[in-house]
Order: C-alpha cells, then structure tokens, then sequence
C-alpha cells in the first residue's frame, strides 16, 4: 500500500513542484542581522532515464555577510531507496572538477517508503567565474549506490549565470 502511495504522491509532487515560477528569495536571519540569504526556487533536473522513478532539483544559493560571500547548489533527492550522495563532479567546457559537501548530507523517510536526501556543496571563485563564462555546463551528482548526470538546459544556465551575475533584486 504505501509503495503504490509513493508511486501516485512522486509525480504529484513533482508537477506541483515544476509548476511554481522560478524566483530568487531574500531571506534574513535576526540572530545574525549582517546575514542575508538569497536561494532560487527549486529547479527540476531531468535524469537520464526516463524510466527512473528517483527525481532530484537544484537550488541555487547565496549567503552574504559584510566581510564574505558564499555560492553553492543545494540537490534535492527523492526516491524509493537511498544514493547515499556524497560528491559532485563539474564539467565546464571540458574541465572537469570535483566537489565534496561543504556539510554532513541530510537524509530522513517520508511515509515509511519513500527516501530524500539534501546535500549542499560550496563553490570556489574560481569555480564561480568559470560557472559564469561556460558554454557547456554537465554535473555528476555521485553516491554511494548511484549516480546521476545532467546537462544543465538552456534555460537553468541562464537562470544560474543571472543568479551568480546578482540579477535579483537585494
């Protein structure tokens, strides 16, 4: 029963989820009043195989203080059994660089048969100009019992390069 669930309440979600407008977010926090958080809604990325129920997204994140500012991709992932995910690979224009989580992976059930996973992953500046200049932009989302691989779309490279360009209002 709770498989059939998860079977009906996964595509549900994620026409729910692919149907909310694209919008960058402006959080603030009052314990640390210097910080400013700007994160995009999430964006779906299509996997390889189209007979693949596990769907993962991307947000784009922006944390600002006075002194420093941090860049990076939080995934999302949902599925019926577990990736374990613990790396990213990133192809620009033929480059290819590898990134560990910039924290531990966040991981819980939902409705006892269904699995997410969060995990974050910080970018260097070099990284950011890079993100910022590529043609061609591919990720390697890599875990423990499997791996995913993308080739960003159009549309998402520019919804990121406007995000790392500071397009939205602050």
């Amino acid at each position: 029963m709770e498989r059939k669930l998860f079977f009906l309440l996964i595509p549900l979600f994620f026409l729910v989820a692919c149907s909310v407008p694209y919008k960058i977010q402006k959080q603030t926090d009052k314990f640390y009043p210097d910080r400013t958080i700007y994160n995009s809604t999430p964006i779906i990325l299509k996997n390889s195989s189209p007979f693949d129920m596990a769907k993962m997204s991307v947000q784009f994140v922006n944390i600002v203080t006075k002194d420093s500012t941090f860049f990076g991709f939080v995934f999302d992932y949902t599925a019926d059994n577990w990736a374990f995910l613990e790396s990213m690979l990133l192809l620009m224009d033929g480059k290819t660089f590898e990134l560990i989580p910039s924290s531990t992976p966040n991981r819980n059930t939902i409705l006892g048969s269904m699995v997410r996973e969060n995990i974050g992953f910080r970018f260097s500046s070099e990284i950011i100009e890079l993100l910022k200049n590529s043609n061609s932009i591919d990720l390697r989302v890599k875990g423990q019992n499997r791996s995913f691989d993308f080739a960003l779309t159009t549309d998402t490279k520019t919804k990121l390069k406007d995000f790392l360009n500071n397009k939205f209002s602050k």
